[in-house]
């Protein structure tokens, strides 16, 4: 036998053989297999919840809400006054060592701001200012307890204490009005009077409501205007 031939059909045969075995055991790089499936993971699911968008409850607390609550009269009587143009009018330093001896100073210059009679910075003078402005504020309240008697179908509990209300704040504008006519003749007595009787009459109105009241906001800021004009009043010899 030729070896070297028997060698030569050898490797031949090897070589179609391991050409074989390859192709049955390799995939091409560009072939995919024709069954396959995506499997239907934990993956794909968290990929879909991410790729949704949040919904409306997500984001419901985080949005402002579309309704600013109401500020009461003594925030909207302070930001009014804290324009500068009116402000101003209040930074003289006797007008604020006056209200620094009140215990409402943040409502005394605001409602000074806009009654104060330029150059009259003297205790009397700035009485007069602030019972006219406890006088404006009194005609506020009186509006607006007339207009919620207004409202139909009221209860009968609620309608009686809005009228009480009515009285109370007409009684409100007599005894400023009183204190202001007293305050000329330095009538101390009078004036001291009729200021608390103020106070008396917005607490009063405040005591005929079962729970909140509907004008405790209005109450509440004349009662403190009364207390300061109170206050000045003890600074005047």
């Amino acid at each position: 036998m030729d070896y070297s031939n028997y060698s030569l059909i050898k490797l031949i045969f090897f070589l179609i053989l391991f050409n074989y075995s390859a192709e049955a055991i390799c995939v091409p790089r560009n072939s995919k297999p024709s069954n396959t499936q995506v499997p239907s993971s934990s993956h794909t699911q968290v990929l879909t919840t991410i790729a949704e968008p949040p919904s409306e409850t997500t984001f419901s607390t985080a949005r402002p809400p579309t309704n600013s609550p109401r500020e009461s009269p003594r925030i909207n009587l302070i930001n009014q006054a804290m324009k500068p143009e009116v402000f101003s009018a209040a930074l003289d330093p006797s007008v604020k060592k006056i209200c620094d001896s009140t215990d409402y100073s943040d409502v005394c210059l605001a409602s000074l701001s806009t009654f104060l009679i330029p150059g009259k910075t003297d205790p009397v003078s700035v009485l007069e200012s602030a019972i006219k402005a406890a006088t404006e504020h009194a005609k506020q309240a009186m509006s607006q307890a007339m207009k919620l008697a207004s409202a139909p179908n009221l209860p009968t509990r609620k309608a009686n204490a809005l009228s009480d209300c009515q009285y109370m704040f007409s009684d409100a504008l007599d005894n400023l009005q009183s204190a202001m006519e007293a305050l000329p003749s330095r009538d101390l007595a009078t004036v001291n009077s009729m200021l608390s009787a103020v106070i008396t009459d917005s607490q009063t109105c405040e005591d005929g409501f079962s729970g909140v009241s509907p004008l405790a906001d209005f109450d509440a800021t004349l009662r403190m205007m009364g207390s300061n004009c109170l206050a000045i009043a003890s600074l005047i010899q």
